[in-house]
């Protein structure tokens, strides 16, 4: 992302894979192929079942702010399948791949150190 050879495209791909990489025993532990997919529903379908750490004010859900933050980077990986049309090529840009990174680096944190977490 930030050396002399940069790869955008797998710069991103490894951003939501670090993503999955904590969230997925969390949410979905029982699932041996999950993904940013499976997740953001389990997630979204279910809120009553995730806690944080945040205490946002009425009218702010600090759980539904994070789902969001997952479903951009997922959403926003243009590259991650092909297309019946491949004029124009799918290109990552450098910048959606740095902004990937930063978003998933706080994702990542936040299961991680159980900011966000199964509710008890």
């Amino acid at each position: 992302m930030y050396g002399h050879h940069t790869n955008p495209s797998a710069g991103y791909l490894d951003a939501v894979r670090a993503v999955e990489a904590v969230a997925i025993p969390i949410v979905t532990p029982k699932d041996t192929v999950g993904s940013l997919g499976k997740v953001i529903p389990a997630m979204r379908d279910a809120p009553a079942k995730w806690a944080t750490v945040f205490s946002p004010p009425a009218g702010v859900d600090a759980i539904q702010t994070a789902i969001a933050m997952m479903e951009l980077l997922w959403r926003s990986q243009a590259d991650r399948h092909g297309v019946a049309d491949p004029a124009p090529p799918i290109v990552t840009t450098p910048e959606e791949a740095e902004a990937a990174l930063h978003l998933a680096a706080t994702l990542v944190h936040w299961f991680n150190t159980g900011t966000i977490s199964r509710a008890t």
